[in-house]
């Protein structure tokens, strides 16, 4: 009987997998630390880094050639990354990140080849094996789309519109899994809940279920549980707008409480520019992007 599967073989990995402890600290989110270590592969030393390892954006480093660090399977680089806040004329010098880069374990994947064939037990030699033929094939993806755990979300495969703020997209899932003599990648469909892009004040009246963008104004008697709402909701995400910089477009902000407050304190005035402003220079949500773009 022939049964179809979301499934495809694939190959277990020849090279010895040298495991390395990356980051430190570790406190990070994983979309930035997915692009610090990056931009340490790419930028930073490029000749270290070669062929370029997979990272699954916390402590978990995997190469198949074993890294020439300075020390003694051990080196700390300083990673500078470009701070959002100015375009091509930045005001403030790159954010500098320590990174420490530690061998912790090789990994012979022939034990994996054992561990298919029932030759070899569940340890944890076999589980670091597994994890790292995951990360590799999750690493090229989460670093292009929205990702959580263990899927991405593409916004041009299929999204849906569900109200108050907010759209749903689908997403892929894929795991590397070990079968009966053989090792497979097994494909699926997910869904995300994303930030819906839009002109800033009509994603907020869209949150609380106005239409009057005079409700937002303190002047109006907007509630505190509303205002502590829409607080909520914009907290971590990020807002940009066109203004005069070479591209034209300001750098991305991330939202804060404070930062509703003001938008409150200055909303008459505000509303005032607003009205008088053409429609493409006004400000607009971007799409979600990495972390910020999720919601859990």
């Amino acid at each position: 009987i022939k049964v179809l599967v979301n499934a495809f073989e694939a190959t277990i990995p020849d090279a010895t997998i040298h495991h390395y402890d990356a980051i430190s600290p570790d406190n990070l989110p994983a979309r930035l630390n997915l692009q610090i270590i990056k931009a340490l592969q790419f930028e930073v030393a490029p000749q270290v880094f070669t062929p370029r390892g997979s990272y699954d954006g916390r402590k978990n480093l995997f190469c198949t050639a074993r890294l020439a660090l300075s020390g003694t399977d051990t080196q700390e680089f300083n990673v500078p990354l470009p701070q959002a806040n100015g375009g091509a004329n930045p005001t403030r010098p790159p954010k500098v990140f320590k990174v420490k880069i530690t061998l912790a374990a090789t990994i012979n994947p022939e034990l994996l080849n054992r561990f298919v064939h029932g030759q070899q037990s569940h340890d944890d030699e076999a589980t670091t094996a597994i994890t790292a033929c995951n990360v590799a094939l999750r690493m090229e993806p989460n670093m292009n789309f929205p990702f959580n755990t263990r899927s991405f979300f593409i916004e041009g495969l299929e999204k849906r519109a569900i109200g108050a703020g907010l759209e749903l997209w689908r997403g892929l899932f894929q795991s590397f899994r070990p079968g009966p003599e053989k090792v497979f990648i097994n494909v699926d469909i997910a869904t995300g809940l994303m930030y819906r892009q839009g002109p800033l004040i009509g994603l907020c009246l869209e949150v609380i279920g106005q239409s009057n963008p005079n409700y937002l104004s303190p002047q109006q008697g907007l509630p505190d549980h509303i205002r502590m709402k829409l607080e909520r909701f914009i907290k971590a995400c990020k807002s940009s707008s066109k203004g005069p910089t070479t591209s034209g477009l300001c750098p991305h902000r991330r939202c804060s409480g404070g930062w509703l407050q003001r938008l409150e304190m200055n909303w008459v005035h505000a509303h005032a520019l607003l009205a008088l402003a053409p429609a493409e220079t006004r400000p607009t949500w971007p799409r979600p992007a990495g972390a910020w773009g999720h919601i859990y």
